[in-house]
């Protein structure tokens, strides 16, 4: 093959072992430049691989161009020979109705969407998105304002499960010059060209400047140094791998650490095998931060016996020499959440609190409530149906008027709220975005201001449960 563009996906395939003879893919392909450089780079390899092709469109019900551009997506599937499937949803209900954003609540339906092509295709069919370098690059910014070690800094992975990210190694600029060169169309989601996501911010503002003021390398030069910290935490899950068997071994529930076997080691390799022992208690656990890492290496200090109490119900008990990691064993406080369906209702939980909320026209004696019980917020500002719920993974709270925000789990351990409360607390929700923490603080985004024209009023009323 003498396509240089293609060569390169190609032996990035190759590099990362993301194909095999015979494999069964499924395309997610939307339209824009990405998606339909991918059809056109997996075609092309198709008979190199004898690759069976299925490709899935997905149609969010959210822009009115999105049908033109599904419809172009099966003009070229015809032309090229490759099955056809479009999906289609009404993402902004489907949004209101589980009280997650319209971006999440998107990205749910598109990798369900996927994946049930998947299973129809049969076991080992691999799923092909077109993640690009600069997504690459964008994720790990956004992974690093937030908060993260080199495992989150690696980013996105050329391959997780059954799904395939063959364009990694190519820029967004090189995909786009490949297509214009070669007279093939594409479309651009205009969501893409706004500020309004905070992945958009970081590529408009962070991204395009170092590329065009510091380094016209820099997306290239990110992407090389996430494939030397992917060495990297490779190497050092090897020594964890051996730490692990020398100094730690299970008893019953608990896993024990022989902390006095740890002393020649580096902090960061000793918090990487505390890490492990947390991953094999608690999988999916990405609420854990390295305040918790630290209050761990605390307890090791000194001889007398201490423990300490993290997220997830993990428990950590310091004596005599030895770190022992377990799941409190207590029944999670289940709360069905309420969605705000109406603009005026009424629910009793039984976490001991009635709440009440309803909807008015801002009048020209309105005042702010001062109570800790009852609030009022802008209800335009509110993006879906509020929601009455416990803490989920993911959700933030706004912290100030920049809208900047945090990790709400890292809000309850700045302000000292115990983790058996945690999941006791009730919160009003919009999606992800935590409108108020109930007793304790409201998030800015949806904060009265001199413009509010609706006003949403949420009274709780606390309950004596043991009267």
């Amino acid at each position: 093959m003498t396509d240089p563009f293609i060569n390169k996906i190609s032996e990035y395939i190759k590099k990362e072992e993301l194909l095999e003879r015979n494999d069964k893919v499924v395309l997610g392909v939307s339209g824009g430049a990405d998606s339909v450089a991918l059809l056109y780079a997996m075609n092309m390899l198709r008979e190199q691989y004898d690759l069976s092709l299925l490709v899935v469109s997905v149609d969010h019900g959210l822009r009115k161009e999105a049908k033109e551009e599904c419809e172009y997506v099966k003009s070229l599937c015809d032309k090229l020979s490759v099955p056809f499937v479009l999906k289609e949803f009404d993402v902004e209900k489907l949004s209101k109705e589980c009280g997650k954003g319209t971006e999440e609540t998107g990205r749910k339906v598109r990798y369900d969407s996927f994946a049930e092509e998947a299973r129809v295709l049969g076991h080992g069919t691999k799923i092909a998105v077109a993640h690009n370098m600069n997504d690459l690059c964008e994720t790990m910014l956004f992974h690093l304002f937030r908060g993260t070690g080199p495992k989150g800094l690696c980013s996105i992975l050329p391959k997780r499960d059954n799904i395939i990210r063959p364009l990694l190694c190519v820029e967004r600029k090189e995909i786009e010059e490949w297509l214009y060169k070669n007279n093939i169309k594409f479309y651009t989601d205009k969501t893409n060209l706004t500020d309004d996501y905070t992945r958009n911010m970081i590529r408009h503002n962070i991204i395009d400047y170092a590329v065009n003021n510091i380094n016209p390398g820099a997306v290239s030069h990110m992407a090389n140094t996430v494939s030397m910290l992917r060495e990297l935490t490779d190497f050092v899950d090897l020594k964890v791998d051996d730490l692990y068997k020398k100094v730690c071994h299970k008893e019953n529930d608990e896993i024990v650490v022989d902390a006095a076997l740890l002393n020649e080691e580096s902090s960061f390799v000793v918090c990487s095998l505390y890490k492990r022992c947390i991953d094999l208690t608690v999988p999916s656990n990405r609420d854990i931060t390295i305040k918790h890492f630290e209050a761990i290496e605390k307890l090791t200090l000194g001889s007398e016996s201490k423990e300490l109490d993290l997220p997830y119900g993990i428990h950590v008990l310091y004596e005599a020499g030895k770190l022992k990691f377990k799941r409190s064993v207590f029944e999670e406080p289940v709360f069905e959440p309420v969605v705000f369906k109406e603009d005026e209702g009424i629910v009793k939980t039984e976490f001991g609190m009635t709440v009440k909320w309803h909807v008015e026209d801002r009048t020209k004696d309105f005042c702010v409530f001062k109570n800790e019980y009852t609030k009022c917020f802008d209800y335009d500002k509110i993006l879906n149906r509020p929601i009455l719920r416990t803490i989920k993974e993911g959700d933030r709270i706004t912290i100030n008027d920049m809208l900047q925000t945090k990790k709400l789990s890292d809000y309850f351990i700045d302000e000292k709220i115990p983790c058996s409360q945690r999941k006791k607390t009730l919160l009003i929700a919009d999606g992800d975005n935590i409108v108020w923490v109930i007793g304790h603080r409201i998030g800015e985004a949806a904060k009265i201001t001199d413009e509010t024209k609706k006003i949403l009023y949420v009274e709780v009323i606390k309950e004596d449960i043991h009267g």
